[in-house]
């Protein structure tokens, strides 16, 4: 019987899912995060991952990522909603999950039979068929993103979480953000400059460039 693992945030989703799969013979698994799913495909060897993209803890584009580097072979469905307060739609997502290594992609809502055809689409395929496959969907072209812009700062609230989003469709580990800012009259430029390399420090930020 073949072995398939779940994960996604939605118990929904994930209920959907298990159901539909079992009803089909299918030996299923589930997780609610992606490193939750990381550590269950490091003690068991699964035969296709269906992970969603927006999840807390890890998501499913880092799930991808650090699943490739040890089990390049585990075929991957890829699924997203766009939820409302991520800055990118599923498309652009899925298309982004694809480029990592998951072979089909589903925006939410789905219909359950179309997964299913998928599932028994991509598990029918053997390795040269799946690399054929994947070299098919997987996109050679790579994007950088590279901008200076303004913003009041009682926007930054609203901008960081989009940054962060960004950071992790990056093929580096690293991202190098540049900030720039005046202080208050009445407040030292040092002694602000020095109390926020030290905020940035406590967090394990170390790589600091001062000018």
């Amino acid at each position: 019987m073949k072995n398939i693992l779940i994960i996604d945030d939605d118990f929904n989703i994930r209920n959907l899912l298990k159901e539909s799969l079992r009803d089909k013979q299918f030996l299923v698994s589930e997780a609610n995060n992606g490193q939750n799913g990381v550590e269950m495909c490091r003690k068991r060897n699964y035969d296709l991952v269906i992970v969603d993209i927006f999840m807390p803890e890890m998501g499913g584009i880092e799930f991808i990522k650090e699943l490739q580097q040890f089990s390049p072979k585990t075929k991957i469905i890829a699924m997203s909603g766009g939820e409302k307060h991520h800055f990118f739609t599923s498309n652009a997502v899925l298309n982004t999950a694809i480029a990592r290594g998951a072979l089909r992609a589903f925006k939410k809502p789905f219909q359950i039979k179309d997964m299913l055809h998928q599932i028994d689409e991509l598990l029918a395929l053997d390795e040269a068929q799946i690399g054929q496959a994947s070299s098919q969907t997987n996109p050679t072209t790579s994007m950088s993103v590279n901008t200076t812009f303004k913003v009041d700062r009682r926007q930054l609230p609203q901008i960081i979480p989009i940054i962060a989003d960004l950071a992790q469709y990056a093929d580096n580990e690293q991202v190098t953000i540049r900030l720039t800012a005046s202080s208050l009259r009445g407040f030292s430029k040092e002694w602000l400059k020095n109390e926020f390399l030290e905020k940035l420090k406590e967090v394990g930020i170390s790589d600091i460039v001062d000018s």
